[in-house]
């Protein structure tokens, strides 16, 4: 964000965005809902996985009694980005590169919806905190962009090939690997599986006034756009017995926000698109102890296509002043 980008239009063009995306279709799979009537926080459980060992948040499916990894929506302002696609030839030992990861930090600017998603956050822990040794857990923190709490979240582009759990590796796309940079640093280590894939989307209203989902190439993604990550929640042993919670990216959706990305160059840019702005806000409102799972969770990612439909009827009656 340069020096023209407006904060203060920006925070509540973000207030705005997450109250239309919260307040129609299901609050259960919202993060800032979480602690209410409608949120995911009493059908969450831990979950014990073996390969990689790790805890992950889950909730048990009625139907069949199967375990599925529990993925939140959480909407925000990209501050910092480490996003594919991989176009230069790195040097980093082998042992290093498990540590590779795509990554992305969202922030409110002080908003206080999103400040609600950083409370709950804290909430999370706690559910793991039930299920792990009494004090072990490394207290989560937020991070800060300026003086703006903000939320750091990522995933590895590898796993260590011992730690496979029954899943089937997959390859990079293009969009992510276009030069076959991170194919040719899998050696005989590591692989790529479905647990280190995210996936990118743009949001975009048809003529009919719904919003649709499309794929879109993730160098779409700059600093100052608004968007929705859906993420899980994991943690990870360290040393000493000790343990780390984990904000996961599983999939980022660009919220059809351009206008607010740092290329406005000018004050003269900056004043005219703030009817813009509203414009954009309009636009998009039409629109206890851990189970141990023997493999791989299951986990839903994307949308469905009744939640197009509740999006654009709630988003087209939304009004930013």
């Amino acid at each position: 964000m340069d020096s023209f980008y407006n904060k203060i239009e920006a925070r509540d063009l973000l207030e705005a965005v997450i109250d239309a995306r919260t307040t129609k279709g299901a609050k259960v799979v919202q993060l800032a809902y979480f602690n209410m009537v409608n949120g995911m926080s009493d059908f969450c459980s831990v979950a014990e996985v073996d390969k990689p060992r790790c805890w992950k948040l889950t909730k048990t499916n009625i139907e069949d009694n199967s375990q599925e990894e529990v993925v939140l929506r959480i909407q925000g302002i990209v501050c910092n980005a480490s996003l594919p696609p991989v176009k230069r030839p790195f040097k980093i030992e082998p042992k290093q590169r498990r540590y590779m990861k795509q990554s992305l930090a969202l922030t409110g600017l002080e908003g206080t919806k999103f400040s609600t998603v950083i409370e709950n956050i804290y909430d999370v822990q706690h559910i793991f905190e039930r299920s792990l040794p009494h004090n072990t857990m490394e207290a989560w923190v937020p991070s800060y962009y300026e003086t703006f709490e903000a939320l750091d979240m990522g995933n590895r582009y590898f796993t260590d090939r011992r730690d496979i759990n029954g899943d089937t590796p997959i390859s990079f796309g293009t969009e992510i690997d276009p030069h076959d940079i991170l194919t040719n640093a899998l050696s005989n280590e590591f692989v790529h599986l479905q647990e280190n894939k995210v996936e990118y989307y743009e949001a975009q209203q048809g003529t009919d006034n719904v919003i649709r989902y499309y794929e879109i190439n993730p160098m779409k993604i700059r600093p100052g756009d608004v968007v929705e990550v859906q993420v899980s929640f994991v943690a990870i042993p360290l040393k000493q017995q000790r343990y780390k919670l984990l904000v996961v990216l599983r999939a980022i959706t660009l919220l059809d926000c351009s206008p607010l990305r740092v290329s406005q160059h000018s004050a003269k840019v900056r004043n005219a698109n703030r009817k813009q702005n509203a414009n954009i806000a309009r636009r998009m409102s039409r629109g206890a102890e851990p189970r141990r799972a023997s493999q791989s969770l299951k986990r839903k990612i994307g949308y469905e296509e009744d939640e197009e439909h509740d999006a654009g009827e709630k988003l087209s009656k939304m009004r930013l002043d």
